[in-house]
């Protein structure tokens, strides 16, 4: 942030964190026409869950989850469907609720988690023969990302 730490110093009383949020901080004159920083400021404005039509909850976590397969395929990180599964099933709803609550408000602030932007493309043979077209095309992407995407 170098000369910018300022308007985001907790300890400093004049800082800018609201106005940031708010969209409304005036921005060094070094950086005003820094195209980073104006999409920085950007993604740090508050989105309103009523502009964004997002309402997910636990009880949504666990509908979608008990209806999936164990056995469903994710994406390369590893966290795997029967890990959802048994958080779904889970009877605490503290792992549940923190993971609903990340997933939103990755989608609210219009920031993917980095494991988001990965996905395995699987080829699958439809049974007619070795030849490209007669393959299935399918995308393996996070299961929590399948779950918002559902939303």
């Amino acid at each position: 942030l170098g000369d910018m730490y300022h308007m985001v110093d907790p300890d400093n009383p004049s800082n800018q964190v609201t106005a940031l949020l708010q969209g409304t901080a005036k921005l060094p004159e070094s950086r005003a026409n820094d195209v980073a920083v104006q999409q920085w400021v950007n993604n740090l404005q508050q989105k309103r869950m009523e502009e964004l039509h997002l309402s997910v909850s636990s009880s949504d976590f666990v509908q979608h989850f008990e209806r999936r397969k164990e056995s469903t395929q994710s994406s390369p990180s590893g966290r795997h469907y029967g890990h959802m599964k048994v958080i779904a099933r889970m009877e605490q709803s503290l792992v549940r609720d923190t993971i609903v609550r990340i997933a939103a408000t990755a989608v609210i602030t219009k920031q993917p988690l980095d494991r988001w932007l990965r996905c395995t493309q699987v080829m699958l043979d439809k049974g007619k023969g070795a030849y490209i077209e007669n393959l299935r095309i399918i995308q393996l992407l996070e299961a929590d990302l399948n779950f918002m995407l559902g939303f």
